[in-house]
């Protein structure tokens, strides 16, 4: 299935710039390659393009958790249209959200790994993740995913229960840092 992916999204990117299209192209294969699969997969999908000041994105969820937004002022908000997952549906809903990146913003894309991090019966969730990017001032993109994966390591008191992915994309307020 990875493979398929995998593929797919390079040959379908090769003829479109639209998020949505490329992944409804996936979602296609993935109904006609294995239709008798119950497999499925969620995926974020982002077209970046400079701008003068900053950069323009082009967002599509297709059942991938939220995308947080984190301006410069450290306002956090999700972006983006919750689409369905693929494979499972002719129709998977793919929307294409278009995001303007600022000097000092961040975008940060996670896996479910993070928000269902368990203590006990209680979930690390997406309030205290919001809570948490916003509230960190000024970071590096490597910064900001090291605060999130030690704060959610530290919640979950040991080995996650299920994986952890955490990217962050994010737009120097100062030309020449990284």
């Amino acid at each position: 299935m990875t493979a398929l992916a995998h593929y797919t999204i390079r040959a379908a990117a090769s003829h479109s710039t639209s998020p949505a299209a490329i992944l409804g192209q996936l979602n296609t294969a993935l109904l006609t390659q294995r239709p008798d699969s119950e497999r499925f997969l969620t995926a974020a999908y982002l077209d970046v393009r400079n701008a003068r000041s900053g950069r323009r994105l082009t967002l599509c969820s297709a059942g991938h958790t939220p995308v947080l937004l984190r301006r410069a002022d450290g306002d956090v908000q999700p972006v983006g249209v919750h689409g369905l997952v693929l494979g499972l549906f002719d129709d998977a809903e793919l929307v294409d959200t278009p995001i303007r990146l600022n000097p000092g913003d961040m975008l940060l894309l996670y896996t479910d790994g993070v928000t269902e991090a368990r203590r006990g019966r209680e979930q690390y969730g997406d309030e205290r993740l919001r809570s948490l990017v916003g509230a960190l001032g000024p970071v590096t993109a490597e910064r900001l995913t090291a605060a999130v994966e030690a704060a959610v390591l530290d919640f979950a008191e040991g080995a996650p229960h299920d994986d952890i992915a955490i990217l962050a994309l994010g737009l120097p307020s100062e030309p020449g840092s990284r």
